[in-house]
């Protein structure tokens, strides 16, 4: 991608871009991944957003000219063109992803500051919103037809809780320097290995890119 776009004359810092789209990539396939949801990661996902504007705005530019242009700089504009299609697919995705998760686990993410504060604004507003929705439909359609000492809603056994225990594939990203303690065995994580373990034992790993969930 950074050759093409030197070729072309695009806008930006062309290794920095690579490395922010490699990121998110990464982070893209930890949610999809991950049975829980993870820190919402605005900063990169709005550099990728960035990343897309400009590239959008130069294929524009360029599509605007109405000038002959040779096959390779032709075959360059495709490439180019399919690059910011998947981008804005994983962004779509990723998106999507979140709130597909938001509403399996609205109640535990409502209940829980921690994981509450895993979301943007956007996503708190919308788990709110579809918490009340979903509330005053089970209202509606079987709390007010129960007598009154059967309708207590607040019981902590029906929140579903975050799925820690579901077991992922990971590949470890670089040395981790303190062994993951898994009740009594104490498991060593060397770079380039693979695992199959219980989510929660490396969640934190996974928040900090230090593996990568497959």
């Amino acid at each position: 991608m950074a050759d093409n776009q030197q070729d072309l004359g695009l806008p930006g810092e062309e290794q920095e871009a690579y490395d922010e789209l490699e990121r998110f990539k990464r982070v893209w396939r930890n949610e999809k991944c991950a049975p829980v949801l993870l820190p919402h990661e605005k900063d990169l996902l709005e550099k990728v957003r960035q990343y897309v504007r400009e590239q959008e705005e130069f294929l524009e530019e360029e599509a605007e000219k109405h000038q002959r242009i040779d096959a390779t700089k032709a075959l360059m504009l495709n490439m180019l063109r399919m690059d910011v299609e998947r981008c804005n697919y994983l962004v779509r995705s990723y998106l999507r992803t979140r709130l597909l998760k938001i509403q399996k686990l609205y109640q535990s993410l409502l209940t829980d500051d921690q994981r509450y504060n895993l979301m943007s604004r956007e996503e708190q507003r919308f788990c709110r919103s579809y918490a009340d929705l979903v509330g005053k439909h089970f209202h509606s359609c079987v709390l007010d037809r129960l007598p009154e000492n059967l309708r207590g809603m607040a019981n902590e056994e029906m929140i579903a809780q975050p799925p820690l225990d579901d077991h992922v594939f990971v590949s470890v990203l670089e040395d981790i320097p303190d062994p993951v303690h898994i009740e009594s065995e104490a498991v060593e994580m060397k770079k380039d290995e693979t695992f199959v373990i219980r989510f929660r034992h490396i969640e934190q790993l996974v928040t900090d890119q230090k593996i990568q969930l497959v």
